[in-house]
Formats: C-alpha cells, sequence, structure tokens
C-alpha cells in the first residue's frame, strides 16, 4: 500500500504534536522531586521527538526535491497534481473615483469624459456600462445622470419627406 508523501508527512507532524501534549501533561504532573521512572519517561519522548523531527525533516526535504524537479520520466506516482492558488479580487468600495485626488470636485466637462470613457470602454471590455460605471467610478451619482443623459437614445429628427401624421384622405370630408 502506497501512502501519499503529503499524508506521511502529516502524520508525522500528528505525531509529533501527540509527542509534545504527552511531554507537556507529563511535566505538568510532576512532584517537585521526580523519581528516575519520571525522569526516564522524560527523555524517551524527547528522544521519540527528536526522531520524530528527523524524520520529518527527511520527508519535508524529499517532498521539495521531488516538487522541484521536472518530471521527465512520465512515471505516475499517484499523487494528486498540485492546484495554482487562484485569489478574487476584492470589489471596488470606495465612492470615490480610482485615481482622483481626495477632495477635488471634478468640473461639469470631466462628467462628459466620464460618461464617453464609459461608453468606450462598455463596448472594448463586452460590460454593460453600469459596470463599468461601477467599476470605474463607484456609486458616483452626478456621473450616472451625465451618463444616463448622454447615452440616452434620441428621437429621429423631423423631415419634409416623410409623413408621420398620414392621414387618409377617404376619411376627411369637404363641405355637406
Amino acid at each position: 500500500m502506497n501512502i501519499p508523501l503529503s499524508k506521511r508527512i502529516q502524520d508525522s507532524q500528528k505525531r509529533i504534536v501527540g509527542f509534545r501534549d504527552r511531554l507537556n501533561d507529563h511535566i505538568a504532573n510532576l512532584p517537585e522531586e521526580p523519581d528516575e521512572a519520571a525522569n526516564a519517561l522524560i527523555e524517551q519522548l524527547n528522544g521519540e521527538i527528536a526522531n520524530e523531527e528527523k524524520s520529518l525533516g527527511t520527508l519535508q526535504r524529499a517532498e521539495a526535491a521531488l516538487f522541484t524537479q521536472p518530471q521527465s520520466n512520465g512515471e505516475d506516482h499517484n499523487e494528486p497534481p498540485v492546484a495554482p492558488v487562484v485569489r478574487a479580487v476584492p470589489p471596488v468600495t470606495s465612492a470615490r473615483p480610482f485615481a482622483a485626488p481626495a477632495g477635488k470636485k471634478p468640473k461639469p466637462v470631466d462628467y462628459m469624459f466620464r460618461a464617453a470613457t464609459i461608453s468606450l470602454l462598455s463596448r472594448v471590455e463586452q460590460k454593460t456600462k453600469l459596470d463599468v460605471l461601477r467599476e470605474r467610478y463607484g456609486e458616483d451619482e452626478p456621473t450616472k445622470a451625465v451618463m444616463d443623459s448622454v447615452t440616452k437614445a434620441a428621437s429621429a429628427p423631423a423631415t419634409t419627406t416623410t409623413n408621420s401624421l398620414r392621414i387618409d384622405a377617404s376619411l376627411l370630408r369637404f363641405g355637406p
């Protein structure tokens, strides 16, 4: 039966903790004048701790050597692959826009540039404009208001060639 190296290291660490707990309990219950048997048990536990620490060090060095060298021989060591650590990016919580100096109030034209930046980034990053607004500027209400007014769909202007109020001539009565 092959026990994985990582499991053997964990078991060794548990044994060391157990030996230390036993030694600590024994020392806590020692009388003022310990006898030969008490001293012999202390020496035995110290020796077991030293031996187990030596064994643990050997296992840890073996683990380090195995995982720092490339395994080019293609053998399966029955060890699960080590997954990379993925850290989540914390959400933006500040109401202050990114990289804006504290206390400096934006000018009205800055809100127009912010709206244009949000529109461009939403197109490039394939995100909604509201998501880009929250990522870049937090919950900035003036920026949101300007962005809403700038990005509203405009209606088609009136023309003389298109009659949107076309009235059917047969419905009109001229005279009695």
